[in-house]
């Protein structure tokens, strides 16, 4: 029985056992006759019976009791009472969960009496109550945290479509990234949570180009100095608008690191090495690979093999090592189609 308390995932371990117990079913009383407790035992296929008299619990008959009886040589017709055991263990209906649990456990109760507060029989409670309830509630927790992540997912999706409005080529590119990042994921066997916080965070990790005059964006040449400054502070706009929502997930941090290079020369911070989240590695590499292999407005694509040479040459030094390798072998498998825009106008 001790494993009852596993079953209390899930419920408020403070909660009156009231809230979980069952009706005690057919209960017996004292003057019942071991012929006929026989008889219940066998219809019910019970092991243990309830006596009460007057609405109180006074003892329990149970098949031992019962073939200890006949094995005497007891008669059928002789009342229960004489052969009932009468130290029964009962718990009071406003006693919490954790009290019932741990009484059951250290006794080794299967079925335990419920009483109010007049000692009177009022329900019953045993591990099937614990573990039907668990499940319920694990269920609905379940469900209330899916349903909170699903708002979450569809706050980012509702982000990433105001930018796309802006700007046609980071919305493609962002779902794109997301792709590729996700595949190189998997690649270096990151597990299911890692995955979907990686692909949210691609989705919108150039969000902080709202901020950015569309003009820029959509320029069909190569940014000056200046232009290219203010491009360089789409990380901290998109950290500055994602850390205010709650996510389960560091997407935020991913995001605001997506720039940063594994020698310390990246930006906003200057991190470096095992400062850089694993998940921000990976969004990096797949960042340069979908822009180099994608057109983008000042230039048509450059494709896979110019974006694998790059990427190799930056292993080591910017780029984590086994991001790129486990890059390379996605793209050589070909499981990644680069994003070759056949129309897009450009902005009068």
């Amino acid at each position: 029985m001790a494993q009852i308390y596993t079953q209390l995932e899930g419920l408020d371990e403070t909660a009156a056992v009231s809230t979980i117990m069952h009706a005690p079913g057919e209960i017996i009383g004292p003057e019942t006759t071991l012929g006929q407790a026989a008889a219940v035992v066998d219809r019910l296929q019970h092991s243990t019976l309830l006596v009460a008299a007057d609405g109180k619990v006074v003892g329990t008959f149970t098949l031992h009791d019962l073939t200890s009886a006949f094995r005497s040589g007891v008669s059928p017709d002789e009342p229960v009472h004489r052969c009932m055991s009468r130290q029964v263990m009962t718990v009071q209906e406003t006693a919490t969960l954790a009290a019932a649990a741990k009484m059951m456990a250290t006794h080794s109760i299967s079925h335990l009496p419920v009483l109010n507060a007049d000692g009177k029989l009022v329900g019953l409670v045993n591990g099937h109550d614990f573990r039907r309830l668990s499940i319920a509630a694990i269920k609905a927790q379940a469900a209330q945290v899916r349903k909170l992540e699903k708002a979450l997912e569809d706050t980012l999706a509702a982000l990433a479509a105001v930018l796309e409005q802006r700007d046609p080529y980071t919305a493609g590119h962002q779902k794109h990234v997301s792709m590729l990042a996700v595949s190189i994921g998997k690649e270096l066997d990151f597990d299911s949570g890692r995955l979907h916080a990686l692909s949210l965070a691609a989705i919108v990790h150039d969000l902080g180009k709202i901020q950015i005059p569309a003009e820029i964006l959509t320029k069909p040449e190569r940014l000056n100095a200046a232009e290219f400054a203010l491009v360089r502070q789409h990380p901290m706009i998109a950290y500055n608008i994602l850390k205010t929502i709650d996510f389960p997930w560091p997407i935020a941090d991913i995001v605001v690191q997506h720039h940063e290079t594994m020698d310390g020369s990246g930006y906003p911070f200057g991190l470096k090495g095992e400062q850089i989240l694993p998940e921000a590695r990976v969004l990096m590499v797949a960042d340069i690979v979908e822009s180099m292999s994608s057109d983008r407005p000042y230039r048509p694509a450059l494709g896979i093999d110019a974006a694998i040479a790059e990427i190799i040459h930056l292993r080591g030094s910017r780029l984590d090592g086994e991001v790129v390798d486990a890059c390379v072998r996605v793209l050589r498998r070909g499981e990644y189609s680069p994003f070759l825009l056949e129309v897009l106008p450009y902005p009068d």
